[in-house]
């Protein structure tokens, strides 16, 4: 994001939306690929457009149960 704003909800540590993204936030989709499924809250990260930061954007409510990631590939270019 560099000189950007990254454009949070609350800055608050005391708030349950600390450093999360707004919608309109210059972080949502330009993350670097790291193999992370998932983020700080135990959200998926499954879009494959990751977001710069601890949270990804609109990731609704952690997955129930077990998860297995089947196959995944990562290149370095």
């Amino acid at each position: 994001v560099g000189a950007v704003a990254p454009l949070f909800v609350s800055t608050d540590p005391a708030s349950n939306d600390f450093m999360k993204l707004m919608s309109n936030s210059p972080a949502i989709n330009n993350g670097t690929p790291v193999p992370v499924f998932d983020d700080y809250d135990g959200h998926l990260r499954t879009d494959g457009m990751l977001d710069i930061g601890a949270f990804e954007y609109g990731s609704g409510t952690p997955p129930q149960g077990t998860c297995k990631i089947t196959s995944a590939r990562w290149e370095i270019v």
